[in-house]
């Protein structure tokens, strides 16, 4: 009885142990067969968004290459922009150092001319006193020696200040053309510098056109009212104010020895009571219009005069004290001009000019006798030149709005790319069946301008006076910056892009 509780307790328990066992497998393989069809499910859906990720990220991927190919195209175009500019101002710089240099070969020769006379002069009046013993014989050589001396350099300078003004001349019209050539130059390079920056950063990207034109062609406008040449300085132009103040500009570039040469040579203790007596120093460089055949021209004169001033003193009651002085002896003078006319010049009669040269007027008048017609050669005078048509204290720059454009269809697809390589996509997985881009565009815009800045932190730059400068076309500071767009103009780009 015992043994057969046993048995039956033992075969129980078997199959209690094995029931379980069976039972247990048969849950774990149905959790299986589950897991695998929601881990398909995931998989297709998670295979679809990636999809969908990689075409939207393609689409970025190329907004912003077509971005960044229409910024760098449109500030590429301010840059040519802005290197015309410094062109412009490095040109008229050098059409105003030119003028200076053709006003000091002026000056030179008059100056010369006057030291010529005043050596000449002076050598006779050593001359006179050679008979003192030792002292009249020193000052009598010194005065020849110093006599020959510049007698002998008298052709020499006046020959080189002759082949230099014609060589200063030629080279103002030379760079007065320059202007003009790359002026017109810019036009196209403009045009053609958008599309090759635009071609070599997207060469899927195409400049938009709007209309019958395109957006650069707003900017060439912009280009021609801010930069603008004069016009021919014939009588009655309306560009003469702009030649008169470039000409104040070329008199005030002038150095002190173009401007003044007024000084005392000898000015010895007056004699109490007695007398006073000096030698006066006096010229200067003029650069003046005049009228010729129906045009303006500037030209160059110069004119150096010395005499002996001297003053006594009165004892006579009615008149008692030191006299006004008086020009007693004429000792050297000189003049020297430009001018494309013959003969004297005949704006040598002014009072008011040369550092009041003709303040010694009896020196003045020899120098008008003699040397009214010394002219170093006809000049052409200020030529055309560009200027700032803005008048305004800051002007406004030239900006430039560009539209770039690219077929949607260019950017490829993971559809694209299947189909490429010879496989096909099933209707299920064609996230592109209701709805492709190929039929549309995508469009960027981009905004650049030319601007002047004058450092303030370098010394090399800064200006003398600390005062901001504004923009001009006398010094090469211009650079290139894109800028923001503003919403008008945003919204009126987008409503004349087509759909």
């Amino acid at each position: 009885m015992f043994l057969f509780l046993v048995k039956r307790f033992y075969f129980c328990f078997r199959n209690k142990i094995l029931n379980t066992y069976i039972l247990s497998k048969s849950v774990k393989y149905k959790q299986r067969g589950y897991a695998t069809v929601l881990t398909l499910v995931m998989f297709s859906v998670l295979g679809l968004s990636l999809l969908a990720m990689f075409n939207s990220g393609q689409v970025v991927t190329h907004k912003l290459k077509l971005q960044n190919a229409v910024d760098a195209a449109s500030y590429s175009t301010a840059v040519v922009v802005s290197r015309e500019l410094n062109f412009m101002a490095y040109t008229n710089r050098a059409m105003i150092v030119n003028q200076v240099a053709i006003g000091q070969m002026v000056g030179l020769v008059s100056w010369q001319k006057m030291l010529i006379e005043a050596t000449e002069n002076l050598s006779d009046v050593a001359d006179l006193v050679s008979w003192i013993p030792i002292i009249g014989q020193v000052i009598q050589g010194y005065f020849n020696a110093f006599e020959i001396a510049v007698s002998v350099s008298e052709p020499i300078i006046e020959g080189m200040s002759t082949l230099l003004v014609y060589e200063a001349n030629a080279v103002i019209r030379a760079l007065s053309q320059a202007q003009f050539l790359l002026h017109n130059a810019t036009k196209g390079l403009i045009q053609s510098t958008f599309h090759d920056v635009l071609k070599d950063n997207d060469p899927d990207a195409v400049m938009s056109a709007i209309g019958n034109a395109n957006l650069l062609s707003f900017g060439f406008q912009d280009v021609e009212a801010f930069a603008k040449r004069t016009e021919e300085a014939n009588t009655g132009t309306s560009d003469l104010g702009r030649y008169d103040d470039f000409a104040s500009v070329v008199k005030e570039s002038g150095d002190d020895f173009m401007k003044g040469r007024s000084y005392e040579w000898i000015h010895p203790p007056a004699i109490p009571l007695f007398f006073e007596a000096w030698i006066d120093k006096k010229g200067g460089n003029e650069f003046d219009r005049k009228t010729q055949n129906g045009k303006y021209v500037w030209e160059w004169s110069a004119m150096d005069t010395v005499s002996l001033w001297t003053r006594t003193f009165s004892w006579d009651p009615k008149d008692f004290g030191w006299q006004s002085p008086e020009e007693t002896l004429p000792i050297g003078w000189g003049a020297a001009h430009t001018s494309n006319q013959s003969g004297n010049y005949s704006s040598y009669n002014s009072n008011s000019k040369w550092d009041n040269a003709r303040e010694n007027s009896m020196s003045a008048g020899f120098a008008v006798n003699e040397y009214g017609d010394n002219k170093l050669g006809g000049t052409s005078g200020l030529q055309r030149f560009f200027y700032l048509g803005d008048d305004n204290q800051n002007p406004i720059p030239p900006s430039f709005i560009a539209v770039a454009a690219k077929d949607a269809g260019s950017v490829r697809t993971w559809k694209e790319i299947v189909e490429s390589n010879g496989g096909q996509v099933g209707p299920r997985f064609d996230i592109e069946e209701k709805g492709t881009l190929k039929s549309s565009k995508m469009y960027s815009i981009s905004k650049a301008e030319p601007y002047y800045s004058r450092s303030y932190d370098l010394d090399a730059f800064r200006r003398e006076d600390l005062q901001e400068e504004f923009g001009n076309l006398f010094n090469p500071y211009w650079q290139a910056r894109l800028v923001a767009i503003s919403p008008a103009e945003r919204t009126q780009i987008l409503l004349t892009i087509p759909n």
